[in-house]
């Protein structure tokens, strides 16, 4: 008996034009409402500062262009490259200093221009790359915070292609291969990276895994963006802590 009163009086509702119309109102109202929480979520993210533009520039060292993954930084060296997942709901040129030093050093680099700026939303990008007609003898993965997870993710189903695996304040989250060697980066003062997480996740690491703390360092100066929520203040200059994540990059690639 409830229920055919419920619906009588909700046909009785329907019937009723003052109703109808608020209410298609208020579905409408609650679309618009979540359509702009989504387009807010995806264009609130963390900017380049306004100093990377010279480093998308081409100079003598480093010839930069843009490719149809993101930027190509091209070094002086022929044998490898990294392809580089940038960290999430941060703008990829952010790390252009950071990758036109590496590739000033012989190692060349394609940033990666990701969905919505959040790299687990585009998780083969970097199919982009391999699958084009670069010659490199050894690719390595890499990227930093949520961008390094997804890297790990992609040269875990990647591993015949794939050398080597570089984290930057990250961590797998399923086990890397043992023929996948592996660096992992972080600052001492981060405050944004789970060192829980990050311990439990040494089970997934390779064999061949190879540690550097960065005294001084933070989560945010792997990237030039400024100081991300959450984090602490480094004691290094954002120079000092890249200039020491090219040094052991380079190192780690090159042994």
């Amino acid at each position: 008996m409830k229920k055919k009163s419920i619906k009588k009086k909700y046909a009785k509702l329907m019937k009723n034009k003052t109703f109808k119309k608020y209410l298609i109102i208020s579905v409408i109202a609650i679309l618009a409402i979540i359509v702009i929480s989504v387009f807010i979520s995806f264009t609130n993210y963390r900017r380049a500062t306004s100093d990377v533009k010279q480093y998308l520039k081409s100079t003598e060292t480093v010839k930069v262009r843009e490719t149809n993954s993101g930027y190509l930084f091209d070094g002086p060296g022929k044998d490898s490259a990294i392809i580089f997942y940038p960290g999430g709901k941060v703008e990829p040129k952010a790390y252009a200093p950071l990758l036109s030093e590496l590739a000033a050093s012989g190692i060349d680099c394609f940033l990666l221009n990701v969905r919505f700026k959040i790299a687990m939303l585009d998780k083969n990008r970097a199919d982009k790359v391999l699958n084009s007609n670069y010659d490199y003898s050894n690719w390595y993965l890499a990227g930093h915070s949520l961008g390094g997870v997804v890297a790990s993710m992609y040269a875990n189903k990647n591993d015949t292609r794939v050398s080597g695996l570089i984290l930057l304040a990250a961590y797998p989250t399923s086990k890397v291969g043992n023929n996948i060697k592996m660096l992992s980066i972080y600052g001492s003062d981060d405050g944004v990276l789970d060192m829980d997480k990050y311990t439990q996740a040494k089970k997934y690491e390779s064999i061949n895994n190879n540690e550097i703390v960065i005294i001084g360092g933070n989560h945010s100066q792997f990237g030039n963006y400024g100081l991300q929520k959450g984090d602490n203040e480094a004691v290094v200059s954002r120079s000092e802590q890249q200039a020491t994540t090219v040094e052991s990059i380079v190192k780690f690639i090159n042994e």
